[in-house]
């Protein structure tokens, strides 16, 4: 946990300063004396101690890294624009809006498709959408988001899948960790605000760790399968095909907020 994070008012402050200099921005050619005011007003709130970041920039978390882009930047686009002909599923290709591909795995895609206001994470049987506010809300002071699993790939067993996700700017590596006997994980390097990875479905996830550019560990998010063992900060997830030990079910156990994933193709 950052400074920030333990004063989440300040945190809140800081963000509201950054919208009005934005704004100003826009409205006067040379802005900067009175932010540079305004930052010392908070850092002086805070008692000299903990200072607010000037942008969303200063700030280490997912929705620092496609703040730019939802807000209107093209030139902080992440991942790729969706190639003419590409293929995506086809409920991808009937929306309107700016499309681009953030990460790939397992014959699947994660895109993201921005119109004006709002923006969607789509995967080929599942979407999730919000506001712009929704997203800052709910992407600030993460390092890792995870959007959900993709289709499980078509070798008759039902033993792989991908899985996606989005990652802050200091997370280049992701670990997919398991909690049983085996090797312990299987990871993505060289990630660039998002990640695809191709999981085991027959073993026992356990977490996702994120690792800087030096191979320090910065985050990390883990992943319960049992609804009455989780505590604050840890998600439900349990992505194998047959998560009972003696076959009792014949499909995996979703997570509540990625439970119209729909049928597996």
């Amino acid at each position: 946990m950052n400074e920030l994070e333990r004063f989440p008012s300040l945190q809140a402050f800081g963000q509201r300063l950054d919208e009005v200099a934005a704004r100003d921005a826009r409205r006067h050619p040379a802005p900067a004396a009175r932010f540079a005011v305004a930052v010392a007003l908070a850092a002086a709130i805070a008692g000299g101690t903990y200072a607010v970041p000037a942008t969303r920039a200063a700030v280490d978390d997912v929705y620092s890294g496609v703040a730019d882009w939802i807000s209107g930047d093209d030139a902080a686009a992440p991942g790729r624009a969706v190639g003419a002909g590409e293929d995506v599923p086809a409920w991808v290709r009937a929306e309107d809006g700016e499309k681009r591909v953030l990460a790939e795995a397992g014959g699947e895609k994660l895109v993201a498709i921005r119109q004006g206001d709002k923006l969607t994470l789509a995967l080929a049987g599942f979407g999730t959408s919000d506001t712009i506010d929704g997203w800052r809300k709910s992407l600030s002071g993460q390092r890792i988001m995870l959007v959900g699993p993709g289709r499980f790939i078509p070798n008759g067993r039902h033993d792989r899948r991908p899985l996606f996700g989005l990652v802050s700017a200091s997370v280049r590596r992701i670990s997919f960790n398991y909690a049983d006997a085996g090797p312990s994980s299987v990871s993505k390097d060289h990630l660039a605000g998002a990640f695809g990875i191709t999981i085991d479905t027959n073993r026992r996830p356990n977490s996702l760790t994120g690792y800087d550019a030096a191979g320090h560990l910065v985050a990390r998010l883990n992943l319960v399968t049992d609804p009455h063992d989780l505590v604050a900060g840890d998600t439900l997830g349990d992505f194998r095909y047959c998560p009972a030990q003696h076959g009792a079910a014949a499909v995996a156990r979703q997570p509540a907020s990625l439970s119209n994933l729909g049928a597996e193709a």
